[in-house]
């Protein structure tokens, strides 16, 4: 798409507003795949078990890890809340593109309760078990890319527009201060 539209593989956008020099941002593929603690164990030399996230041990030592980086976590201090922060601080900035979906179903319920125990300990932003979504896994979901994305971010980054509502095709708001229809139609 990206080519289609603009010709080549690579943009420039104005993600830092337009008195500073653009990024680039280049869709040659293939694109680069990493997994996330791997990743954050490279470039932050960390030493995070990726087979043992769940065990109190792990969370004391993120916990112990975003104090080193004076990474801030409200609470609740969720293992998950924390490797959350962990990646906004050290990957984020390295991953203008996609993620890779779970589509594990016995992974993705095994997350789904760890995440049920962070919403009881007070994580508003938790999930709660969905068992329709995992016996949907169980039935065969093909491998599937994620986008974090929405279209209009997306029409923002190839028109290189710095606000939203440059590119949505409807109002975000009604203004205030225009007459009512009734009153425009004489009613």
């Amino acid at each position: 798409m990206v080519k289609e539209l603009t010709g080549g593989y690579k943009i420039k956008y104005q993600s830092n507003g337009l008195d500073k020099d653009p990024i680039e941002i280049d869709f040659t593929p293939p694109f680069r795949r990493i997994d996330m603690v791997e990743e954050l164990n490279k470039i932050a030399g960390l030493n995070i078990n990726p087979e043992d996230l769940s065990s109190a041990e792990a969370n004391q030592y993120l916990k112990d890890v975003c104090k080193k980086f004076d990474i801030k976590c409200s609470r609740p201090e969720t293992t998950t809340r924390l490797l959350d922060k962990l990646e906004g601080h050290f990957l984020e900035v390295t991953l203008p593109n996609a993620y890779t979906e779970l589509n594990d179903p016995v992974v993705q319920r095994q997350r789904f309760a760890d995440q049920l125990k962070d919403r009881q300990s007070g994580d508003d932003e938790a999930m709660a078990l969905d068992e329709a979504f995992c016996r949907a896994l169980e039935y065969g979901l093909s491998p599937t890319g994620g986008w974090g994305l929405g279209v209009d971010r997306l029409c923002m980054l190839l028109t290189d527009s710095q606000n939203i509502k440059e590119v949505l095709l409807f109002p975000a708001m009604k203004p205030q201060d225009e007459p009512s229809a009734k009153a425009t139609l004489g009613a």
